[in-house]
């Protein structure tokens, strides 16, 4: 896997991997329940997300970016 120079482990507590199939559901998931139009990245996050959820507390502010649109990949993914 491919890393930037800059990245350094260990300021991450967890990695969280996702299947295509995890990914792309999660994708058509976010479309057809909230009109939000994602790539396939944004499904990844989402995952990670929905795995590490038991983990939070109560009063934990949670920040999740989606920072793709699914505009590219309407042949692909839906």
């Amino acid at each position: 896997d491919y890393s930037p120079k800059f990245f350094n482990k260990k300021y991450v507590d967890e990695f969280i991997t996702a299947t295509d199939e995890e990914s792309f559901g999660n994708v058509r998931k976010l479309a057809r329940q909230y009109g939000i139009l994602v790539g396939g990245s944004s499904g990844a996050v989402l995952h990670g997300l929905l795995t590490y959820s038991p983990k939070f507390k109560k009063n934990d502010l949670v920040v999740a970016l989606f920072a793709d649109s699914g505009k590219a990949y309407l042949s692909k993914i839906f």
